[in-house]
């Protein structure tokens, strides 16, 4: 039987590997906000601290997913094995200097998405005007205090710039 991925574009691990991790921890930030959410009874900056992450998170999580179809993806993953041995750099006074030698692995991966398309620049962009509006109606709602609506107006100036580096460029222009 014919390979049947023959024509299909393999995602690199590396892009998987930091998806799943972002929606993961975005999922528990949410949920946290959330709980924060229905149980303050005053101004909180932890929850804009709470939102404002956790919808960096999925921002970058669905722009990543928006980027995969047109985009020209490389990556690599190298893999060394040996032996390692651990001390601790600072024992305490009259202390022996305790190690641990055994096998280890270190495992190094990479990737490299080029957009070709603007989709996710202008997911982005909205999504960071959508972060900052929430800041600024949570604030004038009485639920974040200044500093909480500070942080999320910084967060999202952020997203804004990803948004800006995520713009397609020609062949010729290279990232700063």
């Amino acid at each position: 039987m014919a390979n049947s991925q023959t024509g299909q574009k393999r995602i690199p691990f590396a892009f998987m590997a930091v998806g799943i991790m972002f929606s993961v921890i975005g999922v528990v930030l949410l949920g946290a906000a959330i709980w924060t959410f229905r149980h303050q009874y005053k101004p909180s900056t932890p929850l804009m601290i709470l939102v404002g992450f956790s919808w960096a998170l999925f921002a970058m999580v669905i722009s990543m997913v928006l980027a995969l179809p047109g985009a020209n993806a490389s990556g690599r993953t190298r893999r060394r094995t040996g032996t390692v041995s651990t001390t601790d750099p600072s024992p305490l006074p009259g202390q022996m200097r305790p190690g641990v030698t055994g096998p280890g692995v270190e495992i190094e991966s990479e990737a490299t998405i080029t957009a070709g398309s603007p989709l996710p620049a202008l997911w982005l962009g909205v999504a960071s005007i959508g972060l900052a509006a929430t800041s600024v109606l949570f604030y004038v709602d009485g639920r974040a205090t200044g500093l909480g609506t500070l942080i999320g107006l910084i967060l999202a100036f952020f997203i804004m710039s990803w948004a800006t580096k995520a713009w397609p460029r020609a062949r010729s222009e290279t990232p700063e």
